[in-house]
């Protein structure tokens, strides 16, 4: 592997992550409870326990979020 495709994957990891930490903020601020009602009433210590969930999980969770549910809930 060359120096500049190691750059490379590391520019990619890094832009996941910042864009994971981004969708975390905003979910965690208000947009869970358009995903769970229960996480509304969560503690702050709950949130801070799926956090780093969040950020590695986040395109599946942006689906949740804009109404895109998985197969098996389809039925």
């Amino acid at each position: 592997m060359t120096e500049r495709v190691a750059e490379l994957i590391w520019l990619c990891l890094g832009a996941y992550a910042a864009i994971g930490v981004l969708v975390s903020l905003a979910l965690l601020l208000g947009g869970l409870r358009r995903i769970d009602a229960a996480m509304a009433a969560a503690p702050l210590r709950v949130k801070a326990l799926i956090a780093p969930g969040i950020v590695m999980l986040w395109p599946l969770l942006l689906l949740r979020y804009f109404g895109v549910k998985p197969r098996e809930d389809r039925l």
